[in-house]
């Protein structure tokens, strides 16, 4: 028998974004720096042989992409940011998430000072395993409340607003992972004939 689609939660969806991909570094001619503010510089992580973006407190990265063609603008987007804490001490760092939408034919402009959305992750605790991978609790980034149905760019800022205790440069950032509803018809009543069932993102 059919079902209202209207009553399922929808399966969820994931994008990843690394730091080396974003578009707010710009090459030097010797590393890709971040061009807002602090001007945090890429560099290897001799240990796990990747690229990670080393911060200080008011560090800042930036990055513009395209919206999510399947995401379910009128549900909750969360957030996670994904770093290395090259310490053993059980720090506590406390990083910014800011947000601005764009429509088509729009003026890119600086975005942090006219920014719709400014969300402040929780203080995240830290292993003391050196060089242990770390990343925030999923927090909702205020993205529904803001976008609109014309909008087709977000761009974004992490920050990372405090060390606590760490020592400049210990936070290594890897990139951010957002998870969202998947927007699975423009037609909310429309029958469908199977259940799909929806997990809590990890």
């Amino acid at each position: 028998m059919p079902i209202v689609d209207r009553q399922i939660n929808w399966k969820d969806g994931r994008v990843y974004f690394p730091i080396k991909l974003f578009q707010g570094l710009d090459n030097n001619g010797t590393a890709d720096i971040s061009l807002s503010q602090g001007t945090p510089t890429v560099e290897p992580d001799a240990t796990g042989e990747v690229v990670v973006l080393p911060m200080t407190t008011a560090d800042e990265i930036a990055h513009i992409t395209i919206i999510p063609w399947n995401l379910n603008r009128d549900k909750k987007v969360l957030g996670k940011i994904h770093f290395v804490h090259a310490s053993t001490d059980a720090d506590t760092p406390q990083f910014t998430f800011t947000i601005k939408f764009y429509s088509k034919q729009e003026g890119l402009a600086e975005f942090i000072s006219g920014a719709d959305a400014s969300t402040a992750f929780a203080a995240h605790t830290c292993s003391t395993t050196t060089n242990s991978l770390e990343s925030t609790v999923w927090t909702d980034i205020s993205f529904d409340d803001y976008v609109t149905a014309t909008d087709v760019y977000m761009a974004f800022s992490i920050e990372l607003n405090a060390l606590g205790s760490a020592s400049a440069d210990e936070c290594k950032l890897l990139g951010f992972e957002m998870a969202y509803e998947i927007q699975a018809c423009d037609n909310n009543r429309r029958q469908t004939s199977e259940m799909v069932l929806q997990e809590q993102p990890v």
